[in-house]
């Protein structure tokens, strides 16, 4: 007869304290704590990043307009009649891999993707044609039978590498009209509309493609203060004054 024993399972090791698991749970905490800010930047700068390239694109697409009608730029808004797209984002739609929307139908939501959409633009608007966050400088052009931002042709134009063609628009207009997102505004540290704060939802800065062609960013700061006809920053800019007629970035030269 064949004696059967048990076999007892010894468990190897030790199971944790209390103390030891707190230990572990504390350096977790600090490792993430460490490694969040840097994160958050990294994806941060693959949006601007993204949103650069959206803007690249876009200024390409107002090259080929501009091509295409001897050297005229788009301008922001066109009369709702004939068969001319409402804005400029009908404008270049065609040259940016979209379709010419009908006049009528302005509102599409081709307006709010895409190209059209910055990658950190989180604002709710009310109509679709006003969404996306890029918005176009009016001094290049508000609309064709307005006198004072008349079209232009780039031809004319001078300081191109100086003068903005699009950018990250505003990123609040709480108590004016929502067509401020289409384009831009004159900025200003004033807290009194319609001296609205340029955008800062890249890192403090905004995204910028200039008429040259060229895209880069600009702190909000930077872009509120501007600079004087004679290239100096004054006191002026900082509170709102002669922005109008002085303003470096917007304002042609």
């Amino acid at each position: 007869m064949y004696a059967i024993q048990d076999k007892i399972l010894v468990k190897s090791g030790r199971d944790f304290t209390l103390i030891e698991m707190l230990v572990v749970i504390a350096i977790i905490s600090i490792l993430s704590a460490i490694l969040m800010p840097a994160l958050i930047k990294a994806r941060d700068t693959a949006l601007s990043v993204s949103c650069q390239s959206n803007l690249r694109q876009l200024g390409m697409g107002v090259k080929l307009y501009s091509d295409d009608n001897r050297g005229w730029l788009p301008v922001a808004q066109y009369r709702l009649s004939g068969d001319m797209p409402y804005n400029w984002k009908g404008a270049i739609a065609q040259y940016t891999g979209g379709k010419t929307p009908n006049p009528i139908n302005y509102w599409r939501d081709e307006f709010a993707e895409g190209l059209f959409l910055c990658p950190k633009w989180e604002t709710a608007v009310s109509w679709n044609r006003y969404a996306g966050g890029y918005a176009w400088n009016l001094y290049v052009g508000h609309s064709e039978d307005y006198i004072y931002r008349p079209r232009q042709n780039i031809a004319k134009l001078r300081k191109l590498s100086e003068t903005i063609l699009i950018a990250d628009s505003v990123d609040s207009v709480v108590g004016t009209s929502e067509s401020r997102y289409l384009t831009l505004q004159i900025p200003s540290t004033a807290s009194s509309l319609p001296y609205i704060p340029a955008s800062d939802r890249h890192s403090g800065g905004t995204n910028i493609v200039w008429l040259d062609q060229h895209v880069s960013w600009m702190s909000q700061a930077e872009l509120i203060l501007g600079r004087g006809v004679l290239g100096d920053r004054t006191v002026s800019f900082a509170t709102g004054y002669n922005f109008y007629n002085e303003d470096y970035y917007y304002a042609l030269k």
